[in-house]
């Protein structure tokens, strides 16, 4: 591990450290105690279903954006690398589990690592499109609250953004090959021409009508099963009012915004914060806010990584095995 790396790790701690402080600042812990410990244990398991859900629709999904070459792999087979690729995640730093993913992913399905990667980063747009759409959607009964009208007005012109880019890459291949200037430009370079078909490769599930809405209408099923977890949480936990679904999806939509702040690998502190101030505004104490965001984040986190960890090891690898082919890998 490198100064670098090494940099990372302790200021993630010290900002997930900062955030959970935070969070715990106006809570009692007495009360705290007592609202994880009135929790209702039968519907908590059900957030292990929901997560076997969420990850059955992954690897669904990441199985329809791959070429059609690598439809001789099992759904089981996609459902393991998935796993293990939020497992590590979950673990490792610098978000190495995607890295991973892809790497295990090249080796077994025989496909470029570029075809890969281009795959996963059409996932976490998909993932950015199809949150945005249903939180416009959904948070509609909602928007009276000053925090979600914000929240509307400031994400219509990225969920917009995020429609022009896959305006573009519907388009860009076509416009590619029509590029006189850019086919010179490969013929000289055989290298990068391969790169570039390999990429390009990546994109090619969305240029066929059928394939891109059975991609999108799987995404669409993943978010609000996964939108189905935080409202179950709601139902675990006595948070002293109803929790509405519509409402599970703003809260939802409210996480994603811990994943893009460097803390420690699972977003450990943002995720506590964003989510038990995203109740407050329902009238919920900070206890059960603060228990709330903890039983679900809990239960899906270690569910997750010991699944993963357990397909991991069955592999013959180990997480040391990972850094170091990460490292290897990632210029």
């Amino acid at each position: 591990m490198n100064r670098k790396h090494l940099v990372t790790i302790v200021t993630g701690a010290l900002i997930s450290g900062g955030l959970l402080a935070f969070a715990l600042w106006n809570v009692d812990f007495k009360a705290l105690g007592a609202a994880l410990a009135h929790a209702r244990p039968q519907v908590a398991a059900l957030l292990v279903v929901g997560a076997l859900l969420t990850l059955g629709l992954r690897a669904w999904r990441w199985r329809l954006l791959l070429p059609s070459k690598a439809e001789a792999a099992t759904l089981g087979e996609y459902f393991r690398l998935v796993t293990m690729g939020l497992a590590i995640n979950n673990v490792l730093p610098l978000r190495l589990g995607e890295l991973a993913r892809a790497l295990f992913a090249a080796e077994k399905l025989d496909l470029p690592l570029l075809t890969v990667l281009a795959s996963i980063l059409i996932e976490r747009l998909l993932d950015a499109f199809t949150i945005l759409s249903l939180f416009l959607v959904l948070s509609t009964p909602h928007a009276a609250m000053p925090w979600v009208s914000r929240m509307r007005s400031g994400l219509t012109p990225l969920w917009a953004a995020l429609v022009a880019a896959f305006v573009v890459a519907y388009f860009i291949e076509a416009v590619l090959e029509r590029s006189t200037a850019l086919h010179s430009v490969l013929k000289r370079s055989p290298r990068l021409h391969k790169l570039f078909d390999q990429l390009m490769l990546g994109f090619k599930p969305l240029r066929s009508p059928a394939a891109a809405a059975q991609i999108l209408a799987c995404g669409a099923l993943l978010w609000l099963a996964d939108g189905g977890n935080y409202w179950l949480g709601g139902r675990a936990i006595d948070l002293g009012t109803a929790l509405p679904y519509s409402y599970a999806m703003v809260i939802l939509a409210s996480a994603g915004f811990s994943t893009v702040v460097p803390t420690l690998p699972g977003y450990i502190g943002a995720f506590e914060l964003v989510v038990s101030e995203s109740l407050r505004p329902l009238g919920v104490t900070p206890e059960r806010a603060f228990g709330y965001a903890v039983l679900v984040h809990m239960v899906t986190y270690l569910f997750m990584t010991s699944l993963g960890m357990w397909f991991l090891y069955r592999e013959g690898t180990s997480l040391m095995d990972v850094w170091r082919r990460a490292q290897d890998k990632k210029p």
